[in-house]
């Protein structure tokens, strides 16, 4: 009898903590669930678009190496042009030589003879869909900015040959329709650095907007030459233009022409002679100026028409560069090198003609595609003096780049395990080009 009686009383007290333990229980879901999805939203990622493979696409859901940075990033991190992105861009390392041409290097693959403006880069760069051909012009500073794109690993199939180690693309802001509005922004720090901005949205009636936008930007030098009283090291100043205008009479055909304008004079980097017997970093002793002064130019015309089936886009592109430089290519003084090594000019002009037409398939279809041509006409005319132990050489050379391209570009969907199957079709890329030089010497 005792022993029923306990066997009893266990099972009201088991009972009673069940009942307890579920009214506990019982209340708690509602908050616990409220916490779960609070955790769930605010862990969900945004939306970022992208346009890496010349078509808008959602880069959580693309089987790409690419890195996206929006234009306000940028701006709060302060960078100013392609070099300030180390660190920032995983593989990416972009660097000056001679103070002036930007090497780019992606994944330890680019381009290591800059000079050579008649070379392939290993890393491509396009601005607003316009390939920009010389590691000269790929100098022009960052400014009203978008988002940056940065594609690691070979391209060639939508980017063509310049892009076995990336490319990297650059989106400005462009005008919209209907609405005034603008910004501004001014900044000041050591150096006597300072940048200044401003950028309009003009709507032109209901078919037409305008975006203006320019930029200054300067800092003094970072380094002093002792040889040459006045001239600093890193003394630059930079000017940048760009017109927007955006026509668009229907909902189905946009188009976008933009003229933009980069002027720099810019003193050389601060490199310093192994054999320089001064300590300080920032002291060089260097008998020849190194300068660049450069003013490059670029005007495209990006048609867009979207079709029921597919989307038509073109565009067509000039760009012309004026450059003069000046190198001390063994950044010392004669007296303690016992001779001399220095380009006294190198001038540089060019005019380059690209036309790019795009078919691309609507968003949602079964099959993704993109098919098109490229076409590119480049001129360069080079004048060069240089010193080198007590001769003088001169050269004049001339260069002519013919190239075209035609490629396409497919990824079929299939519905297995919520995960995407990915291909790449190259139907075929090639180059011609031909080349006349005409090197003097003189001593």
């Amino acid at each position: 009898m005792s022993h029923d009686c306990r066997y009893f009383r266990k099972f009201l007290l088991s009972s009673a903590a069940a009942l307890s333990l579920g009214a506990v229980v019982g209340i708690q879901p509602a908050s616990a669930q409220e916490d779960a999805n609070a955790a769930v939203e605010s862990t969900e990622l945004e939306t970022i678009i992208v346009t890496a493979q010349r078509r808008a696409a959602n880069l959580q859901k693309e089987p790409l190496s690419v890195t996206a940075i929006s234009g306000d990033t940028i701006q709060e991190a302060n960078i100013v042009d392609i070099a300030g992105l180390n660190g920032y861009v995983p593989g990416l390392l972009a660097q000056r030589s001679s103070g002036s041409e930007l090497m780019i290097n992606i994944r330890g693959v680019g381009s290591e003879t800059p000079q050579n403006i008649y070379g392939q880069p290993g890393v491509s760069v396009f601005i607003d869909g316009l390939y920009v051909p010389t590691s000269l012009g790929v100098l022009q500073g960052f400014f009203d900015l978008d988002r940056l794109e940065v594609l690691r690993g070979p391209q060639g199939t939508l980017y063509g040959q310049s892009s076995t180690g990336g490319a990297i693309s650059i989106v400005s802001e462009q005008p919209f329709l209907g609405e005034f509005g603008g910004d501004a922004s001014f900044s000041y720090g050591n150096y006597n650095l300072n940048r200044e901005f401003l950028g309009l949205n003009l709507p032109l009636g209901d078919t037409l907007a305008l975006r203006a936008s320019a930029q200054h930007y300067a800092h003094d030098g970072f380094a002093k030459n002792v040889a040459i009283p006045g001239y600093d090291l890193d003394e630059a100043g930079e000017t940048n233009v760009k017109l927007s205008l955006l026509w668009k009479p229907t909902d189905d055909f946009s188009a976008i022409f933009m003229a933009r304008s980069y002027e720099t004079d810019t003193n050389g980097a601060a490199q310093k002679n192994i054999l320089d017997p001064l300590k300080d970093p920032r002291r060089v002793q260097q008998d020849f100026p190194t300068a660049l002064n450069m003013t490059y130019q670029m005007y495209s015309a990006n048609l867009v028409w979207e079709l029921p089936f597919m989307t038509v886009k073109s565009i067509t592109g000039f760009q012309k560069m004026k450059n003069n430089q000046q190198i001390d290519n063994d950044r010392l003084t004669y007296d303690l090198l016992g001779r001399w090594d220095a380009q006294a000019k190198w001038e540089s002009n060019s005019d380059t003609w690209s036309q790019e037409i795009n078919l691309v398939s609507i968003p949602g279809s079964k099959l993704d595609w993109i098919t098109g041509i490229f076409l590119i006409e480049s001129k360069v005319d080079q004048y060069i003096v240089e010193f080198r132990r007590s001769e003088e050489h001169t050269s004049e050379l001339r260069h002519v780049v013919n190239s075209y391209a035609v490629f396409c570009w497919k990824k079929k969907r299939k519905k297995q395990n919520n995960k995407n199957d990915a291909t790449v079709l190259l139907v075929s890329e090639t180059d011609t080009s031909r080349r006349t030089s005409v090197v003097q010497a003189t001593r």
